[in-house]
Protein backbone atom coordinates (compact mmCIF):
# COMPACT_ATOMS: atom_id res chain seq x y z
CA UNK A 1 0.00 0.00 0.00
CA UNK A 2 3.02 2.39 0.54
CA UNK A 3 4.40 1.95 -2.35
CA UNK A 4 0.90 2.95 -4.06
CA UNK A 5 0.99 5.71 -2.83
CA UNK A 6 4.83 6.89 -3.04
CA UNK A 7 3.96 5.91 -6.98
CA UNK A 8 0.84 8.65 -6.90
CA UNK A 9 2.95 11.18 -4.90
CA UNK A 10 6.00 10.61 -7.55
CA UNK A 11 3.55 11.10 -10.55
CA UNK A 12 1.87 14.28 -9.35
CA UNK A 13 5.28 15.90 -8.90
CA UNK A 14 6.74 14.81 -11.95
CA UNK A 15 2.85 16.83 -13.29
CA UNK A 16 3.61 19.38 -11.54
CA UNK A 17 7.10 19.90 -12.78
CA UNK A 18 5.96 19.53 -16.05
CA UNK A 19 3.26 22.01 -16.03
CA UNK A 20 5.49 24.85 -14.04
CA UNK A 21 8.16 23.85 -17.06
CA UNK A 22 5.48 24.36 -19.47
CA UNK A 23 4.31 27.59 -18.69
CA UNK A 24 7.63 29.24 -17.95
CA UNK A 25 8.90 28.50 -21.55
CA UNK A 26 5.75 29.12 -23.27
CA UNK A 27 4.12 31.66 -21.12
CA UNK A 28 0.67 31.76 -19.78
CA UNK A 29 -2.05 30.95 -22.29
CA UNK A 30 -3.38 34.68 -21.41
CA UNK A 31 -0.09 36.23 -22.62
CA UNK A 32 -0.19 34.35 -25.43
CA UNK A 33 -3.38 35.71 -26.17
CA UNK A 34 -2.17 39.31 -26.01
CA UNK A 35 1.11 38.53 -27.33
CA UNK A 36 -0.83 37.27 -30.51
CA UNK A 37 -3.38 40.36 -30.33
CA UNK A 38 0.05 42.92 -30.91
CA UNK A 39 1.12 41.13 -33.27
CA UNK A 40 -1.89 41.62 -35.15
CA UNK A 41 -1.80 45.14 -34.62
CA UNK A 42 1.72 45.20 -35.62
CA UNK A 43 0.78 43.45 -38.95
CA UNK A 44 -1.78 46.17 -39.15
CA UNK A 45 0.31 49.15 -39.09
CA UNK A 46 2.56 47.48 -41.26
CA UNK A 47 -0.36 47.57 -43.79
CA UNK A 48 -0.88 51.20 -43.16
CA UNK A 49 3.08 51.37 -43.52
CA UNK A 50 3.11 50.12 -47.16
CA UNK A 51 -0.12 52.59 -48.08
CA UNK A 52 1.62 55.80 -46.77
CA UNK A 53 4.84 54.82 -48.99
CA UNK A 54 2.12 54.24 -51.75
CA UNK A 55 0.89 57.27 -51.34
CA UNK A 56 3.81 59.24 -50.89
CA UNK A 57 5.34 57.73 -54.16
CA UNK A 58 1.77 59.01 -55.84
CA UNK A 59 1.82 62.58 -54.60
CA UNK A 60 5.34 63.50 -53.23
CA UNK A 61 4.28 64.16 -49.84
CA UNK A 62 2.83 61.86 -46.73
CA UNK A 63 -0.82 61.94 -46.87
CA UNK A 64 -2.58 64.63 -44.03
CA UNK A 65 -4.52 61.78 -42.12
CA UNK A 66 -5.29 57.52 -42.16
CA UNK A 67 -8.58 58.53 -43.72
CA UNK A 68 -7.13 59.87 -46.98
CA UNK A 69 -5.76 56.43 -47.18
CA UNK A 70 -9.18 54.73 -46.45
CA UNK A 71 -10.34 56.60 -49.12
CA UNK A 72 -7.96 55.20 -51.55
CA UNK A 73 -8.74 51.72 -50.30
CA UNK A 74 -11.98 50.69 -48.94
CA UNK A 75 -10.01 47.41 -47.56
CA UNK A 76 -7.60 49.23 -45.68
CA UNK A 77 -8.21 48.71 -41.80
CA UNK A 78 -7.47 51.84 -40.18
CA UNK A 79 -8.78 50.97 -37.08
CA UNK A 80 -7.19 49.37 -33.69
CA UNK A 81 -9.27 46.06 -33.11
CA UNK A 82 -9.76 46.61 -29.01
CA UNK A 83 -10.43 50.41 -28.73
CA UNK A 84 -12.26 50.33 -31.91
CA UNK A 85 -10.98 53.55 -32.43
CA UNK A 86 -8.59 54.85 -35.60
CA UNK A 87 -4.63 54.51 -34.89
CA UNK A 88 -3.11 57.35 -33.73
CA UNK A 89 -0.70 59.20 -36.93
CA UNK A 90 1.28 62.29 -36.94
CA UNK A 91 3.72 63.57 -39.30
CA UNK A 92 7.22 63.93 -37.83
CA UNK A 93 9.25 65.44 -40.90
CA UNK A 94 7.87 65.73 -44.78
CA UNK A 95 8.92 61.76 -45.29
CA UNK A 96 8.71 60.72 -41.26
CA UNK A 97 5.63 59.50 -39.26
CA UNK A 98 4.64 58.36 -35.97
CA UNK A 99 1.52 55.23 -35.78
CA UNK A 100 0.62 55.00 -32.02
CA UNK A 101 -1.70 52.37 -30.47
CA UNK A 102 -1.97 50.69 -26.75
CA UNK A 103 -0.11 47.24 -26.96
CA UNK A 104 -1.00 44.83 -24.42
CA UNK A 105 1.95 43.32 -23.87
CA UNK A 106 6.25 44.68 -24.42
CA UNK A 107 8.24 43.04 -27.43
CA UNK A 108 11.99 44.86 -26.91
CA UNK A 109 13.94 42.04 -28.80
CA UNK A 110 16.31 43.95 -31.35
CA UNK A 111 18.09 40.98 -32.01
CA UNK A 112 15.52 40.73 -35.22
CA UNK A 113 15.47 44.32 -35.66
CA UNK A 114 15.97 44.06 -39.58
CA UNK A 115 14.08 45.76 -42.54
CA UNK A 116 11.81 43.73 -44.94
CA UNK A 117 12.55 43.82 -48.18
CA UNK A 118 9.90 45.35 -51.28
CA UNK A 119 10.04 48.88 -49.68
CA UNK A 120 12.57 51.28 -50.18
CA UNK A 121 12.78 52.16 -46.31
CA UNK A 122 11.57 49.27 -44.97
CA UNK A 123 9.75 48.27 -41.80
CA UNK A 124 11.34 46.42 -39.24
CA UNK A 125 10.37 42.72 -38.32
CA UNK A 126 9.53 41.97 -34.67
CA UNK A 127 9.03 46.13 -34.20
CA UNK A 128 9.89 46.73 -30.55
CA UNK A 129 6.92 48.77 -28.20
CA UNK A 130 6.21 49.30 -24.52
CA UNK A 131 3.64 48.08 -22.76
CA UNK A 132 0.23 50.74 -23.02
CA UNK A 133 0.28 53.86 -25.47
CA UNK A 134 3.48 53.46 -28.00
CA UNK A 135 4.15 55.23 -30.88
CA UNK A 136 6.24 53.39 -33.64
CA UNK A 137 8.78 55.76 -35.33
CA UNK A 138 8.87 55.42 -39.49
CA UNK A 139 9.79 56.78 -42.39
CA UNK A 140 9.30 56.16 -46.08
CA UNK A 141 11.72 57.20 -49.57
CA UNK A 142 9.97 60.20 -51.29
CA UNK A 143 11.71 61.10 -54.46
CA UNK A 144 11.16 64.79 -55.58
Amino acid sequence: MFKYYLFIVVIWILSMTVLVVGFSMAGNPFDQKNVQADRRKIEQIRMLYYAVGNYSRTNLKLPPSLSVLKQQDASLNTTDPDTGSDFAYTISSKNEFKICTTFKTEFADKSNLRKTSGSPVGFPEGYPHKRGNDCLPLSVQINY
